[in-house]
Formats: C-alpha cells, sequence, structure tokens
C-alpha cells in the first residue's frame, strides 16, 4: 500500500513506513536468537491479551443481555400498569355517566372522557 491509498481508522491519511536501513536489518541478524526470543515472547503476550479480550467481549454481551432482558420486563410490567389503570378510569367514567343519567349523549362522552384523562395520566414522549 503507498500512503496515498492507505487509511486509518478515523480516516486520515497514514505516512507511509520507511524502509529500514540495511545496516540495521544485519544488526538484528547478528542478534538473532535474541531478537526471536523477543518476538516469541511478544507473540505469546500479544496471544494472551487477543484471549482476554475475547473473554472480556463474551462478559459484555452477557452483560447486555441481562440489560435487555430486565428493561423488556419493566417495560412490560410498566404496560400491564397502564393498561390496568386505563379500564380502571373507563369503568369509573361509565358509573359516574350512568349516576348522572346523561342518556345517550353521555354514553357517547364518556369514552373522550376516559381517553382524555388516560392522555394527561401518560403524556406521548
Amino acid at each position: 500500500m503507498t500512503g496515498k491509498d492507505a487509511s486509518s481508522v478515523n480516516g486520515k491519511p497514514q505516512r507511509p513506513r520507511r524502509a529500514t536501513p540495511a545496516r540495521d536489518h544485519e544488526r538484528v541478524s547478528a542478534g538473532g536468537d535474541a531478537g526471536r526470543g523477543d518476538l516469541v515472547a511478544a507473540r505469546r503476550e500479544l496471544a494472551d491479551l487477543q484471549k482476554q479480550v475475547a473473554e472480556m467481549n463474551a462478559q459484555v454481551a452477557v452483560i447486555r443481555q441481562q440489560v435487555i432482558d430486565r428493561s423488556a420486563a419493566a417495560s412490560s410490567a410498566a404496560s400491564l400498569s397502564r393498561i390496568a389503570t386505563s379500564i380502571a378510569i373507563t369503568v369509573l367514567v361509565g358509573k359516574v355517566v350512568r349516576r348522572l343519567r346523561l342518556g345517550l349523549l353521555g354514553a357517547a362522552a364518556a369514552p373522550l372522557l376516559a381517553a382524555q384523562i388516560n392522555h394527561r395520566l401518560w403524556p406521548m414522549r
């Protein structure tokens, strides 16, 4: 890849890598055993870190699922509470309309009145 078509995560162009001089390469070759040992140790450490990251990702997935389950249960309970309260309000308004003997007009107005009360209790978000 050249510097023109290489990009980093944030979209900014990266600088092209510099070629290492031949004498630096010879020094590494001269101490090849020590360099290889360091490389092997670094690769082992990298593999261990990747394993830890995978384990942490699995833990995060489990925690996210638990949060989703809890929020679903809470919203379910809230929905049932709202439904029960709406039913109670509708029944109460119906009984009040019957007591007042408003007739056909009251029978038509009762559901509208109950709906208005429900909307004021739980405004739309």
